[in-house]
Order: C-alpha cells, then sequence, then structure tokens
C-alpha cells in the first residue's frame, strides 16, 4: 500500500494519536463505506456500520496498536464482520416481527365478522352468471381449472381470465378487508 510522507510522520510520531485516528479516518471511511455497500444495499445502514466500526477502533485504540500496513485489512475484516452481525441481527428481528405480524393477523382475522362475508359474498352473486359459476368453482368446490372449463364448455383461458378480473373486481371494492377473506376461503 502506497502512503505519503504525510501520513508516514504523522504514524511515526507516536503522541498524535488523535491525528492518527482522523487520518485513517479521512483515508479509508469512503472505501469501507463503498465495501459496507456490497453487503447491506442501503447507504443508511452502510454508514452506520462503518460508523460503528470506527468508532469501536477508536474506543479500542485498535489504531495505536497496529502498523500502517495492517489499518485496511483490519478496517475491511471489521466492515465484513459487522455486516455479517447485521443480517443475523435482522434475521433475528424479521423472524420475531413475523411472529408479531401472525398474532396481529390472528387478532384481525377472528374480528373478521359475518358482515364482511356477507358483503363479499353478495358481491359474488352479483357477477355475471358465468363468472359467479367460475368463482364458486373454483373457490368453494375447488375444482379444477380445466374441470370447470369443461363443465361450461369454454377454454381453460377464459375461466383464468373471468376468474382473474373477479378477483380483481373483488379486491378493489374490498381493498383493506379482501386478503382475510382469501386467507378464509384457502383456509376452507
Amino acid at each position: 500500500m502506497i502512503h505519503n510522507n504525510m501520513d508516514i510522520t504523522i504514524w511515526s510520531n507516536s503522541r498524535a494519536g488523535t491525528k492518527k485516528f482522523e487520518l485513517l479516518y479521512h483515508k479509508y471511511s469512503q472505501q469501507m463505506l463503498l465495501y459496507a455497500l456490497t453487503f447491506v444495499h442501503s447507504k443508511s445502514d452502510a454508514e452506520d456500520i462503518v460508523q460503528e466500526v470506527f468508532y469501536n477502533f477508536w474506543k479500542s485504540e485498535t489504531y495505536l496498536k497496529i502498523s500502517i500496513n495492517e489499518v485496511k485489512p483490519w478496517l475491511l475484516r471489521a466492515i465484513k464482520n459487522a455486516c455479517i452481525n447485521f443480517w443475523e441481527k435482522k434475521d433475528i428481528l424479521r423472524s420475531s416481527a413475523d411472529l408479531h405480524n401472525i398474532a396481529i393477523e390472528d387478532e384481525a382475522y377472528s374480528e373478521f365478522n359475518e358482515k364482511i362475508f356477507s358483503q363479499i359474498r353478495q358481491d359474488i352473486e352479483n357477477m355475471p352468471p358465468q363468472t359467479r359459476e367460475i368463482v364458486k368453482a373454483i373457490f368453494y368446490k375447488k375444482e379444477k381449472y380445466q374441470q370447470v372449463a369443461n363443465h361450461l364448455g369454454i377454454s381453460i383461458n377464459t375461466v383464468k381470465t373471468l376468474l382473474r378480473r373477479a378477483i380483481q373486481q373483488l379486491r378493489e371494492r374490498h381493498a383493506d378487508k379482501f386478503n382475510l377473506f382469501m386467507y378464509h376461503l384457502l383456509l376452507k
């Protein structure tokens, strides 16, 4: 690694602890940020990781204990480890959040009353006859697309198209409740 004379002079002066750290920070912080971005893909998270690594580097006075040629490899390794820890922590938090979301969904599902189901069933009843039959056959009777197509004498693509339109119509009309309704239908 190439260092200019000023770097070496500051580094050689053992009393220049703060200067050493400032030199290292200014010299390597952008490189470490770019390196962290290869792991975390969020500039904000990468900046936090780099700040934490440099803070620990300062606090532990590691920069005073290693040679100038060891600094960059040390920082790279520290950034990589911090990024790995970041993802491990993120997975733990995500798992915890998933459990919390499941509890919320279960609570919301239990509060989801018959009035809403009745509204959606009424909307299905108000659909054109062929579309209504397709929706009932697929969701209530659990028939396959091909079975429905054969029964109605239409192509499987027509069944898929009419079903997609029906679902879209229900989703638009009941945007905030539709996912719970589908959850209910799929569990039946």
